[in-house]
């Protein structure tokens, strides 16, 4: 409560009306050594993907995925991102809502 008895709020309550969730993944992604922007290029020449960024430490490139379902993400990684060629691994991370 704030002193003037009202109700102190964080900013944090739902909104009235809800909207609609896009299903979004991050993917980090390794390269095999001197083939960094072999991949960046590849990946974004691609459509499917929102964004793709070189990023320097334990992984090469981050990509954003987004999609209407988080079944279609897994499709599109599975399809676009194990089909690449020169990746060592990548990992992803998918988002979620509270």
């Amino acid at each position: 409560m704030n002193p003037s008895g009202g109700r102190v709020t964080l900013g944090l309550e739902r909104p009235e009306r809800m909207v609609m969730f896009m299903a979004t993944a991050y993917v980090l992604i390794k390269t095999q050594p001197g083939h960094e922007r072999d991949v960046y290029y590849s990946l974004a020449r691609r459509r499917r993907f929102a964004e793709v960024h070189p990023v320097t430490g334990h992984y090469n490139l981050v990509v954003k995925v987004t999609s209407d379902s988080m079944e279609s993400i897994g499709y599109i990684i599975l399809e676009e991102i194990n089909n690449t060629d020169h990746l060592s691994s990548y990992e992803t991370l998918n988002t979620t809502q509270f």
